[in-house]
C-alpha cells in the first residue's frame, strides 16, 4: 500500500471487491470518491480518472465525485457547481453513470449538468436544506 498508483489505489480496490463479492448482483454497488484534495502535487483528477476506470472494469455500478480533503493547504475556489467539472472529465472515462455534487442549488442548473450530459445524476444536499421543497 501507498507509492505507485495502484499500490494507492489498493485498499479501496480490495474493499470495493469485498462488498461486490458479498452482496447480490441485484445490489448496486458503487463508490463516492474525491476527485482532487485541491492540494499541489495531492490527489488530482487524472489519479481520479484512473481509479474510475479501474472501478468500472471491475462492476462498480455508479460513481459518485465530490472533491476534497483535510490539508490545511487546499486552495478550493467554491462556486456554483465547482466540483461538475470534475464529474464530467470522469465520466468520458467510464461506462457507469456517474453523480455529480458541488453547490447545486437551483432546479435550472441541475437539469443543465444533466442536458449537457456532465453527469447521469446530481446529488443534493445544500438545495434541500435550503428549500426542502426543491425536490418537487
Amino acid at each position: 500500500y501507498g507509492g505507485s498508483l495502484p499500490n494507492r489505489l489498493r485498499l479501496l480496490v480490495e474493499v470495493f471487491d469485498a462488498v461486490r463479492a458479498a452482496v447480490s448482483d441485484k445490489v448496486a454497488v458503487g463508490v463516492r470518491i474525491s476527485a482532487s484534495d485541491w492540494v499541489e502535487g495531492g490527489w488530482d483528477l487524472v489519479q481520479s480518472e484512473a481509479l474510475a476506470q479501474v472501478l468500472d472494469a471491475r462492476g462498480c455500478n455508479f460513481l459518485h465525485v465530490s472533491s476534497g480533503g483535510l490539508d490545511e493547504r487546499q486552495k478550493i475556489t467554491v462556486g456554483p457547481g465547482y466540483q461538475v467539472p470534475f464529474a464530467a472529465a470522469i465520466k468520458a472515462k467510464v461506462r457507469m453513470p456517474v453523480i455529480a455534487v458541488g453547490m447545486i442549488t437551483e432546479p435550472e442548473q441541475a437539469e443543465s449538468i444533466l442536458r449537457h450530459r456532465h453527469a447521469d445524476a446530481v446529488a443534493l444536499a445544500r438545495g434541500i436544506l435550503y428549500d426542502p421543497r426543491w425536490p418537487w
